[in-house]
């Protein structure tokens, strides 16, 4: 055995026994240090996660943001996840690289991969077929059943979400799936992949989803968008024709209003001129009572006042012999003052 060093004398134990326990008593605690390093009661949890506390591998609770309490490993463990990120699962494509900003990003797309393209590929309501591509956001909203009641959570989404993709463009005819009903296929999908994640306690809160593309097959997308352009400048001069209606009903009613407003306007005034009328006859009917003479011959010139002078007079001399009256209606004949006694 080599000579113990004449430093290190005094420092470590000289008996087997004491020098025994020395050693195991370090290895325990150097084996305390590193557990509580690594394993020990306290553990924290960041801002945008939360955390499952297990004990002994089953559910204890679920702790939120913050510096925590726990038994130390093996008898708690801690399973960190962060719930405020948005995931997504794609259908019918996959992402392989986002891409930077004015760079294009990479893919995995149904035209260029057979496994994509089972997918992507799809039945319309009147037997069509179509390639669809869907993107569904979603977040954790409950980390319990997110961790226990599902196994491989984006792939069980991206089924479910396929599923109901599936339902819905079944539901859907050729034309309203290309062109006219995107934004109602992508509510009635959200609504329905809900009410899947809650049947089934996926723990997840579905935020949206995006229908990338929904395409014919390549064999006979050229049909279809000759057929697309048709319909759309069909619908283009639909619209026109609808606003031309639209103009001409607001004219037509503009004119009816008018005509209405005239003939109340026009009623008004010959109610309001025959009641004046009236109310006159009244008046002259008690002067009449009061004096029949005088109010006869005050009518009687009051008459002939208004209708004489819209009458044609010929004066004619006794003493001129034989005259054409005929012909005196081309001859300019001067005015003649008619005295009372030449009446």
């Amino acid at each position: 055995m080599a000579p113990m060093d004449s430093r290190n004398v005094g420092l470590l134990p000289q008996e087997p026994a004491t020098r025994y326990r020395f050693y195991s008593a370090l290895f325990v605690f150097l084996c305390l240090v590193v557990w509580f390093v690594w394993g020990g009661p306290f553990y924290s949890v960041a801002q945008d996660e939360q955390a499952l506390v297990l004990t002994l591998g089953t559910y204890t609770k679920t702790t939120g943001p913050g510096l925590h309490f726990k038994w130390p490993w093996p008898v708690q463990t801690v399973v960190t996840e962060t719930v405020t990120r948005v995931r997504s699962v794609e259908v019918g494509f996959r992402t392989i690289h986002p891409g930077r900003p004015g760079q294009p990003g990479r893919y995995r797309e149904f035209k260029e991969d057979r496994e994509m393209l089972k997918e992507a590929k799809m039945l319309t309501g009147d037997e069509n077929i179509v390639n669809a591509e869907l993107v569904t956001m979603y977040k954790i909203s409950n980390l319990r059943d997110y961790y226990f009641n599902v196994e491989a959570q984006d792939d069980t989404v991206r089924i479910l979400a396929e599923a109901v993709l599936r339902q819905v463009v079944a539901d859907y005819g050729i034309d309203d799936a290309l062109i006219r009903t995107r934004m109602e296929m992508e509510a009635e999908i959200r609504t329905k992949l809900i009410e899947l994640a809650q049947l089934y306690g996926l723990g997840i809160g579905i935020e949206d989803v995006k229908l990338q593309q929904v395409q014919p097959p390549d064999d006979v997308s050229s049909a279809f968008k000759e057929v697309a352009t048709a319909k759309e400048e069909s619908q283009k001069l639909f619209n026109e024709a609808e606003g031309v209606r639209s103009e001409k009903t607001l004219q037509a009613k503009g004119e009816a209003n008018r005509i209405v407003f005239a003939a109340r306007g026009m009623a008004a005034e010959r109610v309001n001129l025959a009641t004046g009328e009236t109310n006159r006859f009244l008046k002259l009917l008690e002067e009449y009572k009061k004096a029949p003479d005088v109010t006869r011959e005050r009518l009687y010139q009051e008459t002939l006042q208004r209708v004489m002078p819209k009458i044609k007079k010929v004066l004619v001399d006794p003493t001129a012999g034989i005259l054409n009256v005929n012909r005196l209606e081309n001859i300019a004949v001067p005015a003649v003052t008619a005295t009372e006694g030449g009446r």
